[in-house]
């Protein structure tokens, strides 16, 4: 009889070993479905912030003077320009990269994506703008004071110049300067020239 009451207490044993794991196992799943529904829910609640808040884009455009293209750039209607307000093409812009150039090579603003020489410079040291010389370079003897006496006389000036087709020659009333390749204003070390906007 002890073998079998044995066998009947590992059976007990089993069993209850049985009813606690299907106990853990539905308690496990449980906790499961509570932590799924409460992601769900976040989730919802989320993606329903994203939509109102997406709407409320939508609305304040739909009421705006903004126009969307294709695309997505965002431009001013033309109905929507105000006396007060500049528009974009008002704007004036500085150069992203002050360069100065050889002759023939383009001038105008300066961007990321084309490189042109600057035509609206303006020296900081003397308060001049900066003139050009296409095709002419500066005579080695030309000093500080003949640019300062007879700048901005074209004319004058250029009997300090002489011919040379690979050369730009550049001037304010205290510096001047031959530039026969792309250059940034700033890696010619005496030059205080800036970008005056376009």
């Amino acid at each position: 009889m002890t073998h079998l009451e044995d066998l009947d207490d590992l059976l007990s044993e089993a069993e209850n070993y049985l009813n606690d794991e299907k106990c853990l196992k539905s308690k496990s799943s449980a906790i499961k479905n509570k932590s799924l529904q409460r992601r769900e829910t976040n989730n919802n609640a989320k993606s329903n912030e994203l939509s109102d808040f997406v709407d409320e884009i939508d609305s304040v455009l739909e009421n705006s003077d903004f126009i969307c293209d294709k695309v997505g750039s965002i431009s001013i209607s033309k109905d929507a320009t105000e006396p007060a307000e500049k528009s974009r093409s008002d704007v004036k812009r500085a150069c992203s990269r002050v360069n100065l150039g050889p002759p023939g090579s383009s001038l105008g603003l300066a961007s990321l994506t084309q490189q042109r020489c600057c035509d609206s410079l303006l020296c900081f040291k003397c308060d001049q703008r900066i003139i050009w010389f296409e095709k002419m370079k500066w005579l080695e003897d030309t000093e500080y004071l003949y640019l300062r006496t007879h700048y901005p006389n074209r004319t004058k000036l250029s009997l300090k110049l002489k011919s040379d087709k690979n050369t730009r020659a550049y001037c304010c009333q205290c510096t001047c300067v031959n530039i026969m390749e792309f250059k940034d204003v700033r890696e010619v070390q005496q030059l205080s020239w800036i970008c005056t906007k376009h």
